[in-house]
């Protein structure tokens, strides 16, 4: 076997160890670019084909013949490619229902075959093959962690500070996505520094199953209570429907800004500078931008080093 690190590719060529009666010969690739070699269930290309004098007949069921990790997703069929080369197995072949006859000379072929994926399986070279992506994986989450540390360490990254009583508490980076703006929520709940009587986060939830958070919700002293009500959070707030959510069932919605570059929906103001609603003939939505509450501002480096804090 020979592992091709820059191919993505694991080529075979194996014989059994031991004289047969039966010559067989396992040979082909496994590999995690089948586009390049232009693998495909339509090119009758992948998986484990029978080969009879050098003409390759029909495929043949991987995990009958042994196949355990390699047919699900070590790497998978879809990116296999092995041909099970063996002369003696051509009275066996049934062609028209394109596969072998039950017979003790398909057994043998059988047991064979089961050894040859053994031996690729618990192979050293098909075990560093099988980790690649994951080595990939750490590769790219380590440039991506590199690029954010840069971005954190120039002079013009903004960051998101909280002031009151002339302390300042700076609580993150301008979010770049809804975690961070979920980030500087929570801060600001911990620190009792939101605008609401009343903001008790019970759940978080996650847009893939629905409403964001699950919350105690009171605006104002004397509105009314809202126990265990939906809240959407959003980085910046263009249009409520662009996420296929239904209003009606998510009526209030936390976000960092609301930019008016490349926003659709049309937003009213209100008495709060943070507070705007987005109507209809059918529902009504509340949109409550944290970078315009009280106390909230966004500082340069050099800004905060005029205030003596260092970042």
């Amino acid at each position: 076997m020979i592992f091709d690190e820059t191919a993505q590719t694991l080529f075979v060529n194996l014989e059994p160890r031991s004289a047969k009666a039966m010559k067989v010969r396992l040979r082909g690739f496994l590999t995690w670019n089948p586009a390049h070699y232009s693998l495909s269930g339509e090119n009758c290309n992948t998986g484990l084909l029978l080969s009879v004098r050098g003409i390759p007949y029909f495929p043949l069921n991987m995990e009958e013949y042994g196949a355990s990790t390699i047919r699900t997703a070590r790497p998978g069929e879809e990116r296999t490619c092995l041909v099970l080369e063996c002369d003696n197995i051509q009275e066996e072949m049934n062609i028209s229902r394109s596969g072998l006859v039950d017979s003790a000379r398909t057994e043998e072929l059988k047991h064979i075959t089961r050894e040859l994926f053994q031996r690729i399986e618990s192979h050293e070279l098909y075990l560093a093959f099988r980790r690649l992506p994951e080595k990939k994986k750490i590769e790219v989450q380590s440039d991506v962690l590199a690029m954010e540390k840069n971005k954190i360490g120039l002079a013009e990254q903004t960051w998101v500070v909280f002031e009151r009583n002339n302390e300042f508490n700076v609580l993150l980076r301008e979010p770049k996505n809804e975690m961070e703006v979920n980030a500087i929520l929570w801060k600001l709940e911990a620190l009792n520094a939101l605008p609401f009587h009343t903001f008790k986060t019970l759940a978080y939830v996650g847009a893939a199953k629905g409403p964001d958070l699950l919350v105690n919700f009171q605006e104002d002293k004397g509105s009314e209570p809202f126990p265990s009500t939906v809240v959407e959070v959003e980085n910046n707030f263009y249009n409520y429907k662009t996420h296929g959510h239904t209003p009606p069932q998510y009526p209030k919605v936390l976000c960092w800004d609301v930019p008016t570059s490349g926003r659709k929906a049309k937003l009213n103001k209100t008495g709060k500078a943070y507070k705007f609603t987005l109507s209809s003939e059918e529902y009504q939505v509340h949109v409550f931008a944290i970078k315009y509450m009280d106390g909230i501002k966004v500082m340069s480096r050099e800004e905060l080093q005029k205030k003596g804090i260092q970042i």
